[in-house]
């Protein structure tokens, strides 16, 4: 993490991030499990994104230190993005981040972002959908790991499933970019009366 992509931009920017995930580690620590993962899924951290630093928070003032909600958030970026933690997709679904597409295109697959985002298709959508959506793959990959080639159908369910409101319109627009990029070929089209169920990995 202290090498690109991770370590980019302005060095205080960088700081604040590993001085995050490490209190972040520290924390972790504090709970049962052989793997980060299995302390993340421990943690009261993992079960909704919607105050999610309030636990940490906590900790790090009664350990004597200071920490900042804001290098938390950008601490779990970053340990996402390495693949360390694995937020379910839930939590993800209801991650307002503004960074997250940008830091897991950055670490896991600038070229395949780079792909779907000139893809063509039918009614090509405006660059703003195109943006939504390309955040809801991001969110597949901090949940599963990997690039976008390992994308599968059961992810983009699974994620269709948690999201709410108009997000659902750009999972499904996911599933179109995706679809032009080669994968999913022969699948039919999510369409609004199709069983969705997630489908294991």
């Amino acid at each position: 993490m202290e090498r690109p992509p991770f370590k980019n931009g302005k060095d205080s920017t960088h700081q604040m991030r590993m001085v995050g995930a490490r209190l972040l580690l520290r924390w972790l620590e504090t709970f049962e499990g052989k793997t980060w993962q299995q302390r993340w899924n421990a943690s009261p951290g993992s079960a909704t994104s919607v105050g999610w630093t309030e636990a940490p928070l906590a900790w790090g003032i009664v350990h004597g230190r200071r920490p900042q909600k804001a290098g938390l958030g950008s601490g779990l970026l970053a340990l996402v993005c390495a693949d360390v933690i694995r937020p379910s997709m839930p939590w993800l679904a209801s991650s307002l981040s503004p960074h997250l597409r940008e830091a897991i295109e950055a670490a896991r697959d600038p070229r395949g972002f780079t792909e779907l985002r000139d893809a063509r298709m039918p009614g090509q959508p405006d660059p703003r959908r195109t943006s939504k959506a390309l955040k809801a793959v991001a969110r597949i990959l901090a949940a599963k790991g990997g690039s976008i080639d390992d994308i599968v159908v059961g992810d983009v369910l699974e994620l269709l499933l948690a999201a709410t409101g108009t997000s659902t319109s750009h999972t499904r627009l996911a599933y179109a970019l995706l679809q032009s990029r080669g994968l999913f070929l022969s699948i039919p089209p999510i369409c609004g009366d199709l069983p969705m169920q997630p489908v294991p990995r």
